[in-house]
């Protein structure tokens, strides 16, 4: 039979067993989420390059449209925030409030 201090243990090490998956289940989404965002910003400056090659855009105004790209991307955390308003002029719609 279990004494008191026997269930204390294994409520303690249960406990540090949810806490620890918790955690770590937080960290591996977190760096997920900074893999995938990483991903989409090299592919749309990758993209960029490519309108650049393609349309044969002169150096200035390229490097303005770079600076711009990464200052929009860095100010709205690489959220598209004309979508996010299209989804939520959308929505409005729908619930008849817009």
């Amino acid at each position: 039979m279990l004494n008191v201090t026997e269930i204390k243990q294994v409520d303690a090490v249960l406990t540090a067993a949810l806490m620890h998956a918790l955690v770590f289940g937080n960290v591996t989404a977190i760096i997920q989420r900074m893999y995938a965002r990483r991903a989409i910003y090299q592919s749309k400056t990758r993209d960029l390059k490519d309108f650049f090659r393609t349309h044969h855009i002169p150096r200035p105004l390229k490097q303005r449209m770079q600076e711009y790209f990464q200052t929009t991307w860095s100010l709205n955390s690489g959220i598209d925030t004309q979508e996010v308003n299209r989804l939520y002029d959308g929505l409005l719609v729908i619930f008849g409030l817009g």
